[in-house]
């Protein structure tokens, strides 16, 4: 069979056998009048042939099931004369032919076997209540079954289909997000530490040695501090609030001999918007101190006139800014502020000025 077809063997044993206790009208023919011996132990020997004909319909590729089915069919046919219930088997074959099989082909096989059944009836002298009725009910029944066993399975299938796209696309996700967050946290600590070094070797190519150790101690406690964070991002969390974050990167900027005007008075915020603006506030502060050539920073917040339902949040420095090239940096910064609906707007005349349009919490 085809990949995509739909197949019983997805099913427990209890559920592919467990119809055959139906086919134990098979036997009401057999001892419904006295019959000789070898007749009887003949008629046992084809429920165990339909039995097994049964085991290959459940079980093995469709050429095969093609083939269980037409033989159980003619054996049905065939010792219609001998036992008024052989129809029985009739009933499990129109349900694998709607289950394995598109619609209107499981609609014309039943049209046939009812054509068959009515023959037999005829052929036989069997009243029509007697055998053709039971044959045709149950084997309406168990045409729609198949049918709807064969959507069902379908559907099942579809939805765990989307269910592993779906699981596919949150693990892509969330490696992204670690990998952003890595580069945003790492990318700003790593910048210190290599500043740091720098000053230290150069203080202690001076002969400085007081202050190229106290440089060597601050690379060894931001490190440290660097370790802590990467461990939140893998973890997914921030151990430490926004407002903590920020004082941190002033302190950052200061020891480069950066002025920091701090005017951050930041709202209640939800905790993704705490999350993405950590990070954002980390590029931002990570960008200037790499690429920067001034010596003023100024941190602002307020409540947005224009958008009444937002606020605004400035990182700005004075630096003689020559060429600009969105990189990945401010890339990593729109995205974030995508992410809680947030907007970035980038000014570059008197330095680099980002201001970044946050919705407020209860406006969301």
């Amino acid at each position: 069979m085809n990949a995509n077809d739909p197949t019983l063997k997805e099913y427990s044993a209890f559920r592919i056998y467990s119809p055959l206790i139906f086919s134990l009208f098979y036997f009401m023919g057999v001892f419904a009048d006295e019959k000789p011996l070898l007749a009887v132990i003949f008629l046992i020997f084809i429920f165990a042939v339909q039995c097994a004909l049964y085991h290959v319909m459940a079980t093995a590729e469709k050429k095969y099931v093609v083939l269980a089915i037409f033989m159980s069919i003619t054996i049905s046919f065939s010792t219609a004369g001998f036992n008024l219930s052989s129809y029985a088997f009739y009933w499990f074959c129109i349900y694998f032919v709607a289950f394995y099989f598109s619609r209107w082909i499981a609609i014309s096989f039943f049209a046939a076997i009812m054509g068959l059944a009515l023959l037999s009836a005829k052929i036989h002298h069997y009243h029509f209540i007697w055998f053709y009725l039971p044959v045709i009910l149950p084997s309406l029944a168990l045409l729609g079954y198949g049918i709807f066993d064969k959507q069902a399975q379908i559907h099942d299938r579809a939805q765990r289909k989307s269910q592993e796209q779906l699981a596919q696309l949150a693990k892509v996700a969330e490696r992204e997000r670690i990998a952003r967050d890595l580069h945003d946290v790492m990318g700003h600590s790593l910048s210190t530490i290599a500043l740091k070094a720098q000053l230290a070797e150069k203080l202690g190519n001076a002969g400085n040695t007081d202050a190229a150790i106290k440089e060597i101690a601050q690379v060894a406690r931001i490190t440290s501090e660097t370790l802590n964070d990467m461990r939140a991002v893998i973890t997914g969390y921030k151990a430490q609030s926004l407002e903590a974050h920020v004082r941190k990167l002033q302190n950052s900027l200061e020891e480069l001999n950066f002025t920091v005007d701090n005017k951050l008075q930041l709202p209640n915020m939800t905790a993704q918007q705490e999350t993405s603006l950590t990070l954002v506030l980390t590029e931002a502060i990570t960008n200037i101190m790499k690429h920067s050539k001034g010596d003023k920073v100024l941190l602002h917040s307020e409540a947005n006139t224009i958008k009444p339902g937002y606020w605004s949040i400035r990182v700005q420095d004075n630096g003689n800014l020559e060429h600009y090239n969105e990189g990945n940096g401010l890339t990593g910064i729109r995205e974030r502020l995508a992410e809680i609906g947030a907007q970035l707007a980038v000014v570059t005349s008197g330095g680099m000025q980002l201001t970044m349009l946050i919705p407020k919490r209860d406006a969301q």
